[in-house]
């Protein structure tokens, strides 16, 4: 692939693949490197938040480059990043959420 896939609503990504691919990336095996946080944020810690996924986004395209240009394993691998509200009420019914 190489490329990111972005994902807007309604977008190329979205209609050829729906959530069928976030749910299978979310499905793999995973360490402890797989956190949904739910937090509360002020305007400030979201625009700081929202730079360092910005700057997270660059990284990864430069070692997407520098993957072409030297040996890199054999294994690809996802990188899912983003920030957006969220409404924890959805999250009223479900249990063992600390589990």
């Amino acid at each position: 692939m190489g490329r990111a896939a972005r994902w807007l609503p309604g977008g190329p990504f979205d209609k050829g693949y729906g959530k069928e691919a976030v749910n299978r990336f979310v499905e793999q095996e995973w360490s402890d490197s797989l956190i949904l946080f739910l937090h509360r944020y002020s305007k400030t810690d979201r625009a700081l938040l929202e730079k360092n996924i910005d700057d997270l986004k660059t990284l990864a395209k430069q070692a997407n480059r520098r993957s072409k240009i030297v040996a890199v394993q054999d294994r690809s691998y996802g990188l899912l990043i983003g920030l957006a509200p969220f409404d924890v009420e959805l999250l009223r019914d479900v249990k063992n959420l600390t589990s």
